[in-house]
């Protein structure tokens, strides 16, 4: 499980069985964890409030070519 992205006290990270599946990170921290589409953005899932859930997906949004590009890295295309 490499993690991609450590911001703000989050952790982006992929999962290797996931690579099948649509561009994605998962994201664990701050006593919750999420799951975020990347391309198109879109929230998966997220056990965080929703304070924290807006967040989460503010920060994917900004480092959305980032993670993209290290899912690529991983996964392949």
């Amino acid at each position: 499980m490499p993690t991609a992205l450590r911001i703000k006290g989050y952790a982006f990270f992929f999962r290797a069985g996931d690579c099948p599946e649509r561009p994605h990170a998962h994201v664990r921290g701050i006593g919750g964890t999420a799951k975020v589409w990347l391309e198109p953005m879109n929230l998966a899932y997220s056990t965080y409030n929703a304070a924290r859930t807006a967040e989460v997906l503010a920060i994917a949004d900004r480092h959305q070519s980032l993670l993209l590009g290290r899912w690529v890295l991983f996964c392949g295309s």
